[in-house]
Parts: C-alpha cells; sequence; structure tokens
C-alpha cells in the first residue's frame, strides 16, 4: 500500500528552514499531501477490492483517509527538520544495514502520550511526550527499532486481515477480542525482540529499554493502590519473583505484555551481553536542548488544549526540579485557577488527588505529596526527588487546591513574576471577593509589562469595551463524522459540498458576521487552524452539559423559565476570565460577538453521505455580556436527524428571528 502516498525526501527535509522551536507555517506544505482520494481510487477500481465490498471500504477510510487527517489536522509536526533529521540518524543507525529503509518515513507527532507508532504504509510516529521523557539517544534508538519492527514484520496488515471485518463492520464477541489482543501482544514481543537484536547489533546500550520498562512496572504498582514504600524495583528481583509477579498480572483483553514481563526479556537479552553499548551516539548535545524543548512544549501544548490535570502534572514535576523556572509556576498556577473555575467544588480537595486511584487521599482532603508515586512516571524520578522538602517534611505546605494556588502564585511573586498578580485578582473576582480583586488588579496594573493589561484595566474599570456594532465570529465545525464510531476523514471531505450553502445563509453581509467553516482550513492553513484549534478547546472545557441545559434557547430574543432563577446562579462562567490572553484577540478583530455551532454527523455505511444519526449545539457570546447562551438539536419522537438545510435554518432563526 505504500506505493499509493507520496514519500518524503530525507533531502527535502535538510533543505527546509531549520525551526529551533515550532511555529505553525501559514500554508500547508504540499509534501505532506499524501493525495489520499487517488489512492482510494486505484484501490476501489480492483476487482478484488468489488468482491470484499464494504470491509475495502473500511479500510480506506480508517487507514488511508485517517492517515492524511493526522497531518491536515495538526496532529503532525510538519516542516520541523533539523528534529526530524536528527531522529533519522538515529533510526539509520539502530536499523540493520541490509533493512529497507527506503520505506520508512520518520514524523513526530504532536501528542502529549509517551507513545509510538508505525502506520501500515511505513510513516513512523515519534510522539512528542514520548521525547520528553527519554534519556538519552538509545532510547530513542529502542522505540524506533521496536516501531519499525511493526512495519517490517507487517503487523498491521494482518491483524486487519483477521479480525478488521470483525472489528468494524459488527460488535466483537468476547472470544474474538481476547483472540484480537493475543494476537497484539506476540507482534509486540516479536517487535520487542527485533529492537533488542537490532540494538545489540548497532552496540546501543539496552539500559534505557530496561529502566523504561521497569518505570512502566512502577506505574502498574502504583496505580494497584500500593506505594512506593510497599514496591519493589524490578532490578532487584529474581527470576522466581518475576515469574511470580508476571502470573498476578496476566491480562487477557491487554494489548501489550505487561510492563514485568518486557522488562524480564530486556534483562535477560543484557545478562547475555558482555559489552552493553553506547547510550549517546549522534549528538548528545543536540539531544540534551531537544529534550528540554519537548518538555517545555508538552506543557504549552497541554496548557492550550486546556488539559489541565496533565498541564498541572508535567509542571510540578518540572517545578520540583527547577522551582526558580518561571514557565512551571506561572502553568501551576494558571492551570490550577483555571480548574477551579471550572469546578469550583475542587477547591478544599486534594492537589491532584481526583484522578488517581486513591480515594483516602481526595476523601481526606490531602494532597499527592503524601503519595508521590502517583506523580513519578520513573524510579529515576523518584530517586532524583525523594530528598525533596516537599516530600519528605511530615507538614505539607499545602494540601487543597486552593491552598496550592496560594502557595505558586507566592512564589511566583517572589521571582517577580507580575502574572502572579492577575491570577490572584481573576481567583478572587471568581469568588466575589470585591475588595482582593480590586487590591490585585492595580498592582498588576502598577507593575506593568503585563500579558494582559489591557484586559485587567477594562475589569477594573467594570467595562467590557467591546463595539456594541462589532462582528460575530462565527464559528461552523462540520469535522466530526464517524461510521460505526470510527472517525470517517473521507466524509468530512465530502460534506464540503454544503459549504456554499453554509456561507450563503450566513456570510452574505461580511460588515456583520465572519463566517469560518473549519474543514476548509483542514490541510490549507494550519497556523489559522491552531488558532481556531485553541478557542474550541477553551470553549469546550469551560461550558459542560449542565451549562448548556441551564442556558438554552430556542432564539436569542427568548426567555425561558428559570432563566435568572437559582437554576442559573454560580453558572456565569466568562470567557475572559477563564483566559484572558483572548481578550485582545477578539478586540483587534473587532468582534463583539462569538458563535461556535459544532455538527456531528454518524453514518452506517463507510461511503455514503447519508447520514443515520446527527446532532449539533451552538455556543453563543456577547462579549459584552456574562452569561453565554446555547442553541441544540430540536428533536422529538423518533427524529435522529435533520437536513442540513433545517439545522441551518434553526441556528439563522436562534441568531437574528
Amino acid at each position: 500500500m505504500r506505493l499509493f502516498l507520496l514519500c518524503l525526501s530525507v533531502m527535502t527535509l535538510v533543505n527546509l528552514k531549520a525551526q529551533k522551536t515550532y511555529k505553525f507555517p501559514t500554508d500547508f506544505n504540499p509534501y505532506y499531501n499524501f493525495k489520499p482520494q487517488e489512492a482510494f481510487d486505484q484501490i476501489m477500481a480492483k476487482p478484488e477490492s468489488k468482491a470484499k465490498g464494504e470491509a475495502v471500504e473500511h479500510y480506506v477510510v480508517d487507514y488511508i483517509f485517517r492517515e492524511q487527517y493526522n497531518f491536515d489536522n495538526n496532529a503532525i509536526y510538519m516542516d520541523w527538520s533539523d528534529v526530524e533529521v536528527y531522529l533519522l540518524k538515529i533510526l539509520n543507525k539502530v536499523l540493520p544495514k541490509d533493512a529497507n529503509r527506503r520505506n520508512l518515513d520518520l514524523f513526530i507527532r504532536r501528542s502529549l502520550a509517551e507513545n509510538a507508532g508505525t502506520s501500515t504504509f511505513g510513516n513512523v510516529f515519534f510522539n512528542l511526550g514520548m521525547l520528553s521523557v527519554a534519556e538519552n539517544e538509545a532510547f530513542i534508538a529502542g522505540v524506533l527499532a521496536h516501531e519499525a519492527g511493526h512495519y517490517f514484520f507487517k503487523h498491521s496488515e494482518q491483524k486487519t486481515e483477521k479480525y478488521g471485518v470483525v472489528s468494524q463492520i459488527r460488535s466483537m464477541y468476547v472470544e474474538d477480542y481476547k483472540g484480537m489482543m493475543k494476537m497484539s501482544r506476540q507482534m509486540e514481543q516479536q517487535a520487542d525482540s527485533f529492537a533488542i537484536a537490532c540494538l545489540l547489533k548497532a552496540n546501543i546500550n539496552l539500559e534505557p529499554l530496561l529502566q523504561y520498562h521497569e518505570g512502566n512496572d512502577a506505574q502498574e504498582q502504583a496505580h494497584n493502590s500500593r506505594s512506593y514504600k510497599n514496591m519493589l524495583k524490578a532490578s532487584s528481583l529474581s527470576a522466581d519473583d518475576v515469574k511470580n509477579r508476571r502470573s498476578k498480572v496476566y491480562n487477557p483483553y491487554s494489548s501489550h505484555p505487561a510492563a514485568i514481563e518486557r522488562f524480564a526479556y530486556v534483562k535477560k537479552a543484557m545478562d547475555n551481553c558482555n559489552n552493553c553499548g553506547d547510550k549517546f551516539f549522534v549528538d548528545s548535545v543536540f539531544f540534551v536542548k531537544l529534550r528540554r524543548l519537548a518538555k517545555e512544549e508538552r506543557k504549552k501544548i497541554a496548557f492550550e488544549e486546556s488539559k489541565l490535570n496533565s498541564c498541572m502534572s508535567y509542571s510540578f514535576i518540572d517545578y520540583l526540579y527547577e522551582p526558580k523556572n518561571i514557565k512551571n509556576l506561572y502553568y501551576l498556577m494558571e492551570a490550577t485557577r483555571r480548574k477551579l473555575y471550572i469546578n469550583p467544588k475542587l477547591r478544599d480537595k486534594g492537589f491532584l488527588t481526583e484522578f488517581v486511584n486513591d480515594d483516602d487521599l481526595y476523601y481526606k482532603n490531602q494532597s499527592v505529596l503524601h503519595k508521590p508515586e502517583f506523580l513519578f512516571n520513573t524510579y529515576k524520578e523518584f530517586d532524583d526527588l525523594k530528598d525533596h522538602a516537599l516530600i519528605t517534611s511530615n507538614e505539607k505546605p499545602f494540601e487543597t487546591y486552593h491552598q496550592a494556588f496560594l502557595y505558586f502564585t507566592d512564589q511566583a511573586l517572589k521571582f517577580n513574576l507580575n502574572e502572579a498578580n492577575l491570577s490572584r485578582a481573576l481567583y478572587y473576582y471568581s469568588l466575589s471577593k470585591d475588595d482582593s480583586v480590586k487590591k490585585y488588579l492595580e498592582k498588576y496594573i502598577s507593575v506593568g509589562n503585563g500579558l494582559n493589561i489591557d484586559y485587567a484595566s477594562a475589569l477594573l474599570k467594570g467595562e467590557k469595551n467591546f463595539p456594541a456594532k462589532g462582528k460575530t465570529f462565527m464559528i461552523y465545525n462540520t469535522v466530526p463524522n464517524y461510521t460505526k464510531f470510527n472517525f470517517n476523514y473521507y466524509l468530512t471531505q465530502k460534506r464540503k459540498m454544503y459549504n456554499p450553502e453554509i456561507r450563503e445563509k450566513f456570510g452574505k453581509d461580511t460588515t456583520k458576521v465572519d463566517l469560518l467553516i473549519v474543514n476548509e482550513l483542514l490541510g490549507q492553513k494550519p497556523q489559522k487552524l491552531n488558532e481556531v484549534q485553541k478557542i474550541i478547546h477553551t470553549i469546550f472545557s469551560l461550558y459542560n452539559d449542565d451549562d448548556i441545559d441551564a442556558f438554552k434557547k430556542i432564539r436569542l430574543t427568548s426567555h425561558f423559565a428559570g432563566e435568572d432563577g437559582e437554576a442559573t446562579k454560580g453558572r456565569k462562567k466568562q470567557l475572559f476570565v477563564y483566559a484572558p490572553e483572548w481578550y485582545n484577540w477578539f478586540k483587534e478583530k473587532n468582534y463583539s460577538k462569538l458563535f461556535l455551532v459544532e455538527v456531528v454527523y454518524q453514518y452506517k455505511k463507510p461511503l455514503e453521505l447519508e447520514e443515520s444519526f446527527n446532532n449539533y449545539t451552538g455556543y453563543y457570546f456577547d462579549l459584552n455580556q456574562d452569561k453565554p447562551c446555547f442553541r441544540d438539536a430540536t428533536r422529538s419522537g423518533f427524529k435522529l436527524k435533520q437536513k442540513e438545510s433545517e439545522i441551518h435554518n434553526e441556528l439563522y432563526s436562534f441568531l437574528y428571528e
């Protein structure tokens, strides 16, 4: 199938302008357009494809078009040539010279997950999250060799051939699923074996892989409600201990072998190795810079995508290593404040405990510092930080989210980070403590050089200052399309046929409405798409289903029962109080209103545009008012969908009638 995709050459990557930090390009680079429609047409023209029918259609949609979507939707870093070339050098070092390396291309996936993957077409995706936890080049080499093994052994094709129809066309029976998971575990073992053989042949150290699996074993133990005091380090276990633990952690529904099993396999290879090889062999200086950049980029992505738990976890570990790094303090205080703005009930709950597997901490309102095993990814982190004052002290400097927020802002103020004054002001604003709001806003403005001085000044004066006759920024998002709950990018592309209707309905008067249709940015304008994606993430994280129910309207001019009653008190979440960085952006664009429409489609068949179900929600904000309004799909009886024109008419009526 590789023939159906256009390859990127290494020389092209080398000649592209190198960047020290990643910036989304203004325009989409055509080198990343793999022309999935051409591949689709070639596959569907074959007689055997017609014979297999819907199974082939699922394959085309789920593999070829999804592959392109990763690039079109900003899930992959594009034109980050210096990083890509560096990782290609590591890949070339670890793979045997007789390996068919020309069929492998390497990309950096813009993902927080500590993972990597290989597609059917030979594209190796190394996640940013995996880069951020790498300790050396030997670890990267081991991961890349493992993923190359999946490609060389054609694991994806084998799994699709045997289980693709089962998993995609009908619900899987338990035995089918268990069989698929067993096959997956066997493939992981084969890829591990290939990677170890490659590392040994290239004289690359196996210890980093050993430590990685040991760290994963630590996490598996921690999430079984055990503490580090009771945990045994995998490297200290005897062969019988390892065998005993493997029997206890065996899971027939897991796609990967248990970490202790993979640890034992690497350890056996190391025991038979007289010379364990090098940990650095390309450019150790570049590696150190890249790892630091990856760690900073990961926090930035988590913050921009409003993944606040992840942002706090990453930043807190980095803060323990570097307490004077003001970026860590900024992320900690702002992520904590925003989390409390969304969910005030967490104010007196233990810091970072509501999502770990320990109810004891949560209900005793104790911070995660009492059980740091939930924080650390590896034994190395624990060894590095176990003597840190915040961990060893019997009396913790904070327990609850409220206390943690005050602690982090205090620390930030010690380092003259003025944003801490605005964070304090906005926090007290959410608590209706007017005197404290005024105090910290005045401090923030008087110090100057703040990121959000204009917004702070408007808030202090009680003004919004958005033009009464400013434009409405309307975002129309029809990207979410699914068949059998699998994302369907083929039909996302096909739905562009309705864009002229949307523009005719809402975009005729450009003096009043600035209409942006999200699907038109995919694979076209990465920088603008990223900007819109951040707005969407912000809104979706701020407002939940209860908020939508509380402020639901048929029309903007309508008044529903209880609109100003008890049900809506405490739900008046303000966009700029939550995310003040958007204030100047909207003012500069001359927007005074925002209307985000999210439409979701569900289909019975992968290539037919007739949907079996659709739904939509409109998020409306007058930026000069404090409360939002929402408009969702009208459903009655057995009605599961509406025509595109009906959706447009309802939304138009909501806005203008």
